[in-house]
């Protein structure tokens, strides 16, 4: 049985790299080995592999009926349903999920149809207004929706597999709100509204670590900052600010224990029904309970089967191996959720079970100490190699931390908080002064954790460094074959650190260069990386307080490819969308040259200017200012021109710039303007990319940075087809993700290489 199991699954995670899903009459071809083996194809490995792979396959193409036509984007209609989930305001706006069960085309409302099977139903909506809502409400919404659509950068979040595994048909924004009549609330809004509730309590309180307790009681990670969920990540316990697996865990193991030793004491009720089957059952009703104020979410769903699964022994009062009720819980997860391997949580979750089922029980050799020191020697061993491949980092410290945090967090926090969400339904009184202590317990871990922090960093490795997989997993394994520290596995562990300490970056060889343009959306971002040094060119837009491009995309991408901290970063001019990110950077990368071509950019710190004349040469790679001139400009002309040349082929990014300043160039520069690759100006504006400008650039490759669907129409279509009359290659980031060009002094440009076409997953939104 376990074999079919293992089978199963590896159809499933073998189906999440398929690039483009197939037609659902293909996928019956699968289950051909299953008719032709008849009853004994269950003892058959290949039948279970093609079932897995068969289901995922159905699963996603259901899923793919049900996203939003390509025809209906940016389409003003209405839709009837109910607000699902449990809505997140700030700073004046409102983000929600919202299940449709009627919409219409246009402002025709008396047309509306019902939702059938393969219309989309579920979307993920903004509000910019000050409308308030509640889980649960019935509402009428004239709304604009866009197919599924993230960022494609390489060490990006995929945002797109994330809205393909909550089931996304489209996000969106809402023009017009309108109240309907209430209809009866389904259990799962009954809950959602309790999680509101409390909610709506705990913003009400002046807590200093308010964001950690909602996300340990109700499962709302929004109010845990950037800086805060970045410290967790680096000292390697953010695990322990969700509700997850190990939360589930502690709380079913709590409500067990102590229902068992009250049950124990009652006699008359251990005649009833024994007192260890009662306990289990109750604790199991915990864990429901806890889950449902969780909101039910796809890793809360995937814990909360893995702990009824590993309970069921005790359930049933059976010797049962523990590895078979593994298996069984990766089995009911797989079949509720089958892109679950493609999240990290459950790579993490799963090898951490499997690996503390191989310790041994505590016996007179070993205490309640020494056992808690190798579990967390061996999960540290063990995870690693996880944790690498899936953040590229691993704390040094995260062994200590979580021999230390896990009980503190698990067993006293968590604990607390329950108690003062319980008592704050009938003395909320109270429950303002018994939630005070887990509140000044989770800030003095916060501030504990930025002390480590700074102290002993994270030790990291660049994405392509497979070597260094290979070697730290080769270790991880050894470690828990072997149960001790051996001198085969520091030796292991060495090596693996040397490679990935060792590695680097593919950089381009003397007297070439690599452009890359990053998928920042309506915005800007490119670097430019030689044999020894970095430019960054822009830093895209900050899109809230919350997200900015120069923490979200462009440090995890130079951190994915390992290309270090640039050596200079030159900010075009002083527009959020190539100047927003810069407050960002600044803080993370303290000693690096900043230059920018007009004054708003140089009040944001210290910087140079950028004036036409500038030059400077690395590893054999010309840089060349060309605009603007030294009596300067505001606003888009005052954009930085940069000129970037290897032999006779050069990269032209001109940034902003516009009619004028085309014409400007043109006749100060003229032959000597001509680009192998050219950053259209201005992302593809109607006010720039001048005929003239045009013939003198003489693109042999043009790119178009700009968002998917953007309210400005950038690139323009009369400025696409002057390009196209022109004979030059067209990319568009927001179709294409981050781009790739390598320029040889010899050859010049070679292919443009595109993220989507090299990385294609079936979960895109792409028509």
């Amino acid at each position: 049985m376990r074999s079919w199991i293992l089978s199963f699954s590896l159809g499933v995670l073998a189906g999440g790299f398929i690039p483009v899903l197939p037609p659902f009459r293909v996928t019956l071809l699968l289950w051909l080995p299953l008719l032709l083996s008849g009853w004994w194809c269950w003892l058959s490995l290949a039948s279970a592999f093609c079932l897995g792979l068969w289901w995922l396959l159905c699963q996603a193409i259901i899923h793919h009926e049900h996203l939003l036509p390509a025809h209906l984007e940016q389409v003003d209609m209405w839709i009837t349903g109910t607000v699902s989930g449990l809505p997140q305001a700030a700073g004046g706006s409102a983000r929600f999920m919202f299940r449709a069960n009627s919409l219409c085309i246009g402002d025709d409302r008396s047309s509306c149809s019902n939702v059938t099977p393969n219309t989309p139903r579920r979307f993920l909506l903004n509000d910019y207004g000050d409308n308030p809502y509640r889980s649960g409400e019935h509402l009428a919404l004239q709304v604009r929706l866009k197919r599924p659509h993230g960022f494609a950068n390489p060490g990006g979040f995929d945002y797109e597999r994330w809205l393909f595994q909550a089931g996304i048909s489209a996000t969106g924004y809402v023009r017009e709100t309108e109240w309907l009549e209430q209809l009866p609330l389904s259990v799962f809004a009954r809950f959602n509204g309790m999680r509101q509730h409390q909610q709506a309590w705990l913003d009400s309180l002046p807590l200093s670590s308010g964001g950690f307790i909602k996300a340990l009681i109700i499962g709302d990670r929004f109010g845990i900052t950037d800086r805060q969920w970045q410290l967790l990540t680096a000292i390697g316990t953010n695990h322990l600010m969700v509700i997850s697996g190990l939360h589930i865990g502690l709380v079913t193991w709590l409500a067990y224990r102590l229902l068992e030793w009250l049950l124990r004491r009652c006699p008359r009720c251990s005649l009833v029904y024994p007192a260890s089957k009662s306990a289990v059952l109750g604790a199991i009703a915990v864990s429901l309970c806890y889950s449902a104020l969780a909101g039910f979410s796809l890793p809360v769903q995937r814990a909360l089967v893995m702990v009824c699964c590993l309970m069921s022994g005790l359930l049933l009062v059976r010797q049962t191996w523990p590895l078979n009720n593994l298996c069984l819980a990766l089995l009911a997860v797989l079949l509720l959720d089958p892109l679950a391997p493609q999240s990290a949580g459950f790579w993490l979750s799963f090898t951490a079970v499997g690996l503390l089922l191989t310790l041994p029980k505590p016996a007179a050799t070993y205490g309640q100490s020494r056992l808690l020191l190798r579990t967390q020697y061996v999960l540290f061993l063990g995870l690693a190699p996880l944790m690498l491949i899936l953040f590229r980092q691993v704390s040094l410290l995260a062994p200590l931390v979580n021999l230390v945090a896990i009980p503190f967090i698990g067993l006293l926090v968590v604990p607390l908080c329950l108690l003062a969400l319980v008592t704050a339904w009938f003395a909320p009184v109270l429950a303002e002064y018994l939630i005070v202590l887990p509140d000044a317990l989770l800030a003095a871990f916060e501030s504990t954790l930025f002390a480590l922090t700074s102290s002993v960093p994270a030790w990291r490795v660049a994405f392509p460094a497979l070597p260094a997989w290979l070697l730290a997993l080769l270790a991880g394994v050894i470690a828990i074959h072997l149960m001790r520290p051996r001198p085969g596995t520091w030796l292991a562990l060495a090596l693996a650190a040397t490679l990935a300490h060792g590695y680097r970056g593919q950089r381009p060889a003397p007297g070439s260069f690599q452009l890359d343009i990053l998928d920042v959306g309506q915005g800007l971002a490119v670097t430019i990386a030689t044999r020894h040094h970095l430019l960054l060119y822009d830093t895209g837009p900050a899109y809230s307080p919350r997200f900015n491009a120069g923490e979200g995309i462009i440090v995890p991408f130079l951190a994915a490819v390992n290309l270090g901290v640039p050596d200079l970063v030159i900010i075009s001019h002083g527009d959020n969308d190539h100047a927003g990110g810069l407050s960002a950077l600044r803080q993370s990368w303290p000693g690096v040259t900043y230059m920018a071509g007009e004054n708003r950019a140089l009040a944001q710190g210290q910087s140079q200017s950028c004036r036409a004349g500038q030059a400077w040469q690395w590893d054999g790679v010309h840089f060349r200012i060309l605009s603007p001139d030294e009596t300067g400009r505001e606003g888009n002309d005052a954009s930085c021109v940069l000129q970037v040349s290897a032999g006779n082929f050069t990269a032209l990014l001109p940034g902003d710039i516009e009619a004028k300043t085309e014409l400007a160039l043109v006749r100060r520069y003229r032959e000597s303007l001509a680009a192998s690759i050219l950053l259209a100006p201005h992302h593809g504006s109607k006010t720039s990319s001048t005929p003239v400008f045009i013939r003198f650039t003489d693109p042999q490759h043009v790119i178009f940075s700009s968002g998917y669907l953007n309210r400005f129409n950038h690139p323009d279509p009369a400025v696409v087809a002057r390009y196209h009359r022109h004979g030059s290659t067209l990319h568009h980031s927001a179709l294409s993700g981050h781009l790739r060009v390598l320029v040889n002094p010899e050859s010049g440009p070679g292919d443009v290489l595109s993220y989507r076409e090299t990385r294609p997953r079936f979960w895109s939104g792409r028509p």
